[in-house]
């Protein structure tokens, strides 16, 4: 049984040239595929959410939503995220076993989203809140930064 090595590299692209973090650790890696064929494949890399972002949803936005009449049947700050999670995570799955067919509906957790997804996600909370239920939304800035952010200033 042989092992299908995997090496995988981050790094960024500079003058049309590849420039790896890790220089020493990637030549290393390729020392041991001398002779052997390989494919490569380059994607943009996207980067994980950020701690910020979710001290923004959770402590600002949905701890804002909470305190709000219309989510007063609420047990806690976090279950507004289910509302939210329910209106722009949700998705359906087709389900077919044998002839028949079912429609099941699959949530995308914050867990799955990089950085990119999770500021579009916020920024859909936001409009939500802001045009359809009347909520104000404080920008990151207006909320209390030393309660919040992650940065000390």
């Amino acid at each position: 049984m042989s092992s299908k090595p995997l090496i995988k590299h981050y790094g960024r692209i500079m003058n049309g040239r590849k420039d790896y973090y890790n220089k020493a650790l990637y030549y290393q890696q390729i020392a041991l595929l001398e002779g052997k064929e390989f494919e490569e494949v380059i994607k943009i890399r996207h980067r994980k959410v950020t701690n910020d972002q979710y001290a923004y949803y959770f402590g600002g936005i949905l701890t804002t939503c909470f305190e709000c009449q219309l989510f007063h049947s609420f047990n806690k700050a976090a279950d507004v995220h289910t509302y939210f999670e329910y209106k722009f995570l949700a998705y359906d799955v087709m389900l077919e076993i044998g002839d028949t067919k079912k429609t099941i509906i699959k949530y995308k957790g914050l867990s799955e989203l990089n950085k990119q997804e999770m500021s579009a996600f916020i920024e859909r909370v936001i409009h939500h809140c802001r045009e359809d239920l009347e909520i104000n939304i404080l920008t990151p800035q207006e909320y209390l930064t030393e309660n919040y952010s992650t940065i000390r200033k």
